[in-house]
């Protein structure tokens, strides 16, 4: 029993005596807007919120805020406060430590140029083993300074907590503040060297289609003006219209000519049939006048005869139909009087004449047309030629302005694209962290106590020594028939006890 009280006793002592030098902690915390969750900018693309995308962004800049690179960053920065700040440093070197001054304005060189190019430490450097002398000399070696410094998400928020935990209230504000301004350039940096890589590259392809852009359009030019002409379409236009109207004038002349061809047939037969027409002529003249009288005399005597003769009617109606056979035979005559042999062979020459010179006409007229529709196939040659440059042209032009809208849009996006920003300073905190002196002494005698009534219970289980009728009983399933006594054998005289 005494052991279970003691143990305890003893451990909270000796927690006690542990935790008593123990040294006050301070907390101080920035935050760090990301703008992964918030659509308060100027909008670039159609691009929509995405949890999941945000989340992703989240975990990757957390991964990068807890890098050992930016961890090695702030400690070049607490390191350099401490040895070229004129103000008292937040630590002072261990004293085992010791530099000369020469070493200490190198190292000032190599923090600086390793905080500029956002450089790690690194075993290969040639300055390592310096470089690490200081940090650990100060306090600020990787595992010091990843100690105390905590980076978290704010639960369903757009921000990121930075704790820094020290002795110094005024390092830990330092450290906060510090640790979110080096990780901002460094993220500005490496959003912004992958951002104008993008913006180099498609600057470079905008400036190769505008090269391809010009050579086209110059191709073009040298063409037209090598042809003497600047506008195919308009001069194809325009002998389109030529040639139409050449047509026109062509089939006219042809038209015409057929209607010469048949005056001067005509003309040719009149003068040909001149003397037959004439007596011909005559002879039926006669005929139809002696008809006419018979008509006369005929009627005359039918109507004195009282209009009653059926055989004198059908004679006058025969020789009336005669009558009318012989005046259709009769060839129409013009009102004009009739020519003579002088005129219609006149006529004639005059005929075949104008006949030569529409046949003339004519000739020329194809002779021209041929020249046109020979001169517009070689416009269409050069039209197709012109065309498919053109297509080339119209090709490029688009090719270049999407390069050009993709480049503005990589370069707009490249400036609104950092969205990481401080919106909380950390300041020195008052108090310190509540004290945790009592919970670990507490700690440690109640798991004392623990420990010690967990040893001496599995010892009694495991310990089979009957000490009491009961632990008899259970363990041979007899009951006790009577206690005995232990003798101790060797102090035991049993002649005096048996004498008395």
């Amino acid at each position: 029993m005494w052991i279970i009280v003691s143990v305890p006793i003893v451990a909270g002592i000796a927690a006690y005596l542990f935790t008593e030098n123990t040294i006050d902690q301070f907390r101080s915390s920035g935050q760090i807007s990301t703008g992964f969750t918030t659509i308060d900018q100027i909008q670039i693309t159609d691009e929509r919120f995405n949890a999941r995308d945000a989340e992703v962004k989240f975990n990757n800049l957390l991964a990068s805020m807890n890098s050992g690179l930016v961890t090695n960053l702030l400690s070049y920065r607490l390191i350099l406060h401490d040895i070229e700040s004129t103000e008292t440093p937040y630590r002072m070197p261990a004293p085992e430590f010791a530099s000369t001054p020469d070493e200490r304005e190198q190292v000032k060189g190599l923090f600086r140029k390793k905080l500029t190019e956002f450089s790690p430490l690194s075993a290969s450097d040639s300055s390592f083993a310096l470089m690490r002398k200081f940090l650990n000399g100060y306090g600020y070696g990787y595992g010091s300074v990843r100690g105390g410094l905590a980076v978290r998400r704010i639960v369903n928020t757009d921000y990121v907590q930075v704790d820094f935990v020290s002795e110094n209230p005024n390092l830990s504000a330092f450290a906060a503040n510090a640790f979110c301004e080096e990780f901002i350039k460094y993220y500005n940096s490496i959003k912004s060297e992958r951002s104008g890589e993008s913006v180099d590259f498609l600057k470079q392809l905008a400036d190769q289609k505008k090269i391809e852009l010009d050579d086209k359009l110059e191709q073009l030019k040298i063409f037209k003006s090598s042809n003497s002409f600047l506008n195919v379409q308009q001069e194809g236009e325009a002998k389109l219209t030529q040639i139409s109207e050449l047509e026109r004038r062509r089939d006219e002349s042809r038209s015409k000519l057929y209607g010469l061809n048949l005056t001067i047939q005509r003309l040719e037969t009149e003068i040909k049939n001149y003397g037959n027409n004439s007596s011909t002529s005559n002879n039926n003249n006669q005929k139809i006048i002696e008809l006419r009288n018979r008509i006369n005399k005929l009627n005359e005597k039918y109507i004195t005869g009282g209009s009653s003769d059926s055989r004198l009617l059908d004679s006058l109606n025969n020789l009336r139909d005669q009558l009318q056979v012989m005046m259709n035979a009769i060839p129409q005559q013009t009102t004009q009087p009739t020519l003579s042999l002088y005129d219609l062979q006149s006529r004639l020459k005059d005929a075949q004449i104008n006949h030569e010179v529409e046949r003339t006409n004519l000739s020329q007229l194809e002779a021209k047309l041929r020249e046109l529709q020979f001169s517009v196939s070689g416009y269409a040659s050069k039209e197709a030629q012109v065309s498919a440059i053109q297509q080339e042209v119209d090709l490029a032009s688009k090719e270049y302005l999407d390069a050009v809208n993709k480049y503005n849009e990589a370069k707009n996006k490249s400036l609104l694209n950092n969205t990481i920003r401080q919106t909380l300073t950390a300041t020195p905190p008052v108090s310190p962290e509540s004290s945790k002196r009592l919970i670990i002494i507490a700690l440690a005698t109640f798991a004392s106590f623990g420990l010690c009534l967990f040893v001496v219970v599995v010892l009694e289980l495991i310990d089979l020594t009957v000490r009491t009728p009961d632990k008899f009983k259970r363990i041979v399933g007899l009951p006790l028939a009577g206690p005995v006594n232990v003798i101790d054998t060797k102090n035991f005289n049993i002649r005096s006890f048996f004498g008395q």
